[in-house]
């Protein structure tokens, strides 16, 4: 690869411009951008904070609710989304949103904020299968609710399809620094670990997981689907029924395995690849 390629095509903005463009923002009261966020991400609330300077309340909106924001700031179509939205849009063009994004998530590595903490420990553990965006957001989530994660990835390096994302793009150093803000929440990956039929088997054994397993896969851009499952082989993966689901704590609750250890196989999207804190 040449240096050029590994160089993200666009720059981001300084305090100075990024200054500039969220003063664009027509402050609109009922947000559209904000209610047309697949992620549930509060783009009006964000920018907001951008414009008096607060870049720290800027970031803790967008990280509370997605652990991958510098990923999304850089990968989501939004011009599909919180753009589309913009009611600037009828006057001149959209807020670059996605830009603003960019600058407040490099803005937090750059100081070295830490806007995630783990929650009180609840005795608990997650078997999290596959460390892409799924798999990373689930963990997230679950270690702020208290549970001890570790997370089985097949391939060298955890990722998943981030790591498919051309530098330009997506920078590896930006998905190498997501990954670090999980693991220092407490996530445990184990990469180079293939879960077949028999490590499935101990995973079950280790976790003491029986008839319970949880397949993400949204479906739907404004959904979150969770699966239930009762097979023990994740080859036949057979669900019983499917409900939509905006909040893990809940989601466990209603499972009804408040005494038992998890296990998790993510099948996210490259849009909405999580459940929601």
């Amino acid at each position: 690869m040449t240096k050029k390629y590994t160089e993200e095509l666009e720059r981001g903005y300084s305090v100075s411009t990024v200054m500039e463009e969220a003063q664009r923002c027509l402050l609109c009261y009922d947000a559209p951008c904000s209610k047309a966020c697949p992620a549930g991400t509060d783009p009006a609330k964000f920018i907001r904070s951008v414009r008096f300077r607060n870049f720290k309340g800027a970031a803790e909106t967008i990280r509370i609710n997605n652990v991958l924001g510098a990923v999304c700031a850089r990968v989501c179509p939004t011009e599909r989304y919180c753009e589309s939205g913009c009611s600037r849009c009828g006057i001149d063009k959209p807020i670059d949103i996605g830009g603003i994004q960019r600058f407040v998530t490099d803005f937090e590595a750059a100081c070295g904020m830490k806007v995630l903490e783990k929650g009180a420990a609840n005795g608990k553990r997650v078997a999290v299968v596959g460390s892409g965006p799924a798999g990373l957001q689930a963990a997230a989530t679950l270690l702020q609710l208290g549970y001890e994660v570790e997370i089985f990835e097949k391939a060298d390096r955890a990722g998943g399809f981030l790591r498919t994302i051309p530098e330009y793009r997506l920078p590896e150093t930006v998905v190498d620094g997501e990954i670090e803000r999980i693991v220092a929440l407490g996530a445990v990956i184990h990469c180079g670990v293939n879960v077949d039929k028999a490590k499935f088997e101990e995973l079950k054994a280790g976790f003491t997981i029986p008839g319970y397993i949880f397949f993400m896969n949204c479906e739907q851009a404004e959904k979150y689907r969770i699966m239930l499952l009762t097979t023990a082989d994740p080859s036949s993966l057979a669900p019983m029924g499917i409900e939509a689901y905006t909040d893990m704590a809940a989601l466990l609750a209603a499972a009804d395995i408040a005494d038992k250890d998890i296990l998790l196989i993510p099948n996210g999207s490259t849009v909405v690849p999580y459940p929601k804190a």
